[in-house]
């Protein structure tokens, strides 16, 4: 039976996961049973994730916490995931739910027939796919969701996953990562137009106590300053050094201290 597993690293977003629990309850069983759960605390600045015990009960969860501080760590915690995932994977951000309907039409796209590693599915290999997005409350659609993708672990890690060397600034480790499946490891990038996740925007859900679930990338954004020069530093490493050497002489993943929690 194949699976999917979902992986997403957070960072100070508790109140975003009590959603993921609430909508990952209304699953049936048998949906159930062909998802995965890997999870990482990406250093918050609060204790890690509660994770309630019927999530525990019901699903094959794995749950990590990187204990280096590392500013915008997001490439490594994301890494440490997909080193506990196999198979094809949904990267995501928190903030991007799988709903039951989507998660459902993902696997119908990853069906085997029988027979061994005989596909009749629509996803393939050396491809990673982008699906849709709408609006938590709305349904309003948004942009292709550029910052996630469906990727079989293994291509992820024949580019060698998110390159950790540039860490420590905020949103160019999925488009590195990208340009790397399609530049280096010539795959394609494959837009799924029926699918749809559920984006819950900062501030738009407002809980019964009057708290809001709220983004942590906005203050990390805003307190960080080096976004510019390390977005600079890496586009000037593709240009001189190409992809080949880039990867080859990068640093191993996953450089830091980390612990399982669940």
């Amino acid at each position: 039976m194949e699976h999917l597993t979902i992986v997403a690293a957070y960072f100070n977003q508790p109140e975003i996961f009590e959603e993921w629990w609430r909508v990952l309850l209304s699953y049936p069983d048998e949906l159930v049973a062909k998802i995965k759960l890997r999870l990482v605390d990406d250093h918050s600045e609060r204790a890690p994730l509660g994770i309630p015990a019927t999530i525990l009960k019901r699903f094959d969860v794995q749950a990590f916490v990187v204990e280096d501080d590392i500013v915008c760590g997001q490439t490594g915690a994301r890494n440490l995931a997909m080193k506990h995932a196999e198979g094809w994977c949904f990267v995501t951000d928190p903030d991007y739910i799988l709903y039951p309907d989507a998660a459902q039409k993902l696997l119908g796209k990853m069906s085997l027939a029988s027979g061994r590693d005989r596909w009749m599915g629509e996803l393939e290999r050396r491809n990673y796919y982008h699906p849709r997005s709408k609006l938590y409350g709305t349904g309003k659609e948004q942009h292709r969701a550029e910052n996630m993708a469906v990727v079989h672990a293994d291509d992820f890690w024949s580019v060698g996953g998110y390159n950790e060397d540039f860490a420590g600034g905020y949103g160019y480790g999925d488009g590195l990562l990208f340009r790397a499946m399609k530049e280096y490891g010539k795959m394609r990038d494959v837009f799924i137009q029926d699918v749809w996740m559920t984006h819950y925007q900062k501030g738009v859900v407002e809980k019964s106590d009057g708290t809001r679930i709220t983004d942590a990338a906005s203050p990390i954004v805003r307190s960080t300053v080096r976004n510019k020069p390390i977005f600079k530093r890496m586009n000037s490493d593709i240009l001189t050094k190409g992809w080949k050497r880039l990867l080859r002489d990068r640093k191993p993943p996953i450089r830091f201290k980390w612990r399982r929690f669940a």
